[in-house]
């Protein structure tokens, strides 16, 4: 996941070949087949099967032309997902869900006025009723239809981008148990007890779209509630699918950490951490010039 991309000129390109990915249906000509990927993992040179892989998109999405050679207009829509206190002295969490058209230019993104509000979902209710409409309208999107621009007839079609939320928010997208589970990590299935363990294999150890599709589906084949709730623990997963498995996506690659969250839960670390081996006199000096910090002025210091 962190090896550097080689990207390859087509002008080297000598001829094309054949080649089977046996984690895939066969196809009727091939010349080459590839059951495993060697790879990197602590310095040394290791091999992992060919189904621990995220698929390109295409090996999984039937791509649509549109009908009488109209002109192609392509979007995705990215979605951000955040809890926030409402009340300056209670706490009680509404969720924003808000939306972006993710390709467009940096400098659009970064305009307020192209980030659209979904609505509120309030303190102890559930996302589903206000994502149910948009997820409606992302299935139309991948269908495509047909639109007037001016005075010319355009195909329009795209689809979904990321989800970015918070950990618990996330994790639900992701249909991934909450972050404080056994195994509570949407992008690997290693166990809350060895966080620490830095040779930990993530490529070998990862969680890939189209096998927790498989082990959701063994989820939904069960008898009994306790033998669900059984392998929903030694797979991590939940027992309700998230809303978004109704439209095509990689559950595990476009529900992405969200950076301000994880750079904030790391400060939060590192102040806890700081506090913990200072003595009064020395947490008396750290308030005194802490009040002298400087925030932009729109801030509440509560």
């Amino acid at each position: 996941m962190t090896d550097k991309s080689i990207i390859i000129e087509p002008t080297i390109i000598e001829s094309k070949i054949r080649v089977w990915l046996t984690d895939i249906n066969q196809p009727d000509r091939y010349e080459y087949f590839i059951e495993e990927i060697v790879y990197i993992a602590n310095g040394i040179w290791t091999i992992r099967s060919i189904n621990l892989r995220h698929r390109h998109p295409i090996e999984y999405i039937q791509i649509q032309d549109s009908p009488r050679e109209l002109p192609i207009y392509k979007f995705f829509l990215d979605i951000y997902i955040d809890k926030f206190g409402p009340f300056r002295n209670a706490y009680h969490a509404i969720e924003g869900v808000y939306l972006q058209v993710g390709n467009m230019p940096q400098v659009l993104q970064q305009k307020l006025k192209n980030h659209f509000l979904l609505g509120f979902i309030p303190f102890a209710a559930t996302c589903d009723d206000v994502l149910k409409p948009l997820v409606s309208d992302i299935k139309e999107l991948e269908s495509g239809f047909e639109m007037d621009l001016g005075d010319e007839c355009i195909w329009i079609m795209g689809g979904l981008g990321d989800i970015t939320s918070d950990l618990p928010e996330g994790n639900e997208q992701a249909g991934v148990k909450n972050h404080n589970a056994n195994y509570g990590c949407r992008n690997c299935t290693i166990h809350r007890n060895e966080l620490h363990d830095m040779s930990f294999d993530i490529l070998a150890n990862g969680r890939y779209h189209h096998n927790t599709t498989l082990q959701i589906n063994e989820l939904n084949n069960t008898r009994t509630q306790g033998e669900r709730d059984s392998l929903s623990t030694q797979y991590g997963i939940r027992n309700k699918p998230s809303i978004f498995d109704n439209v095509i996506r990689d559950r595990h690659l476009q529900c992405p950490h969200d950076a301000f969250h994880c750079m904030g839960g790391l400060a939060n670390q590192m102040l806890q951490a700081t506090f913990s081996i200072l003595t009064s006199k020395g947490e008396g000096l750290f308030l005194t010039n802490w009040k002298y910090f400087e925030f932009p002025s729109v801030w509440s210091r509560q």
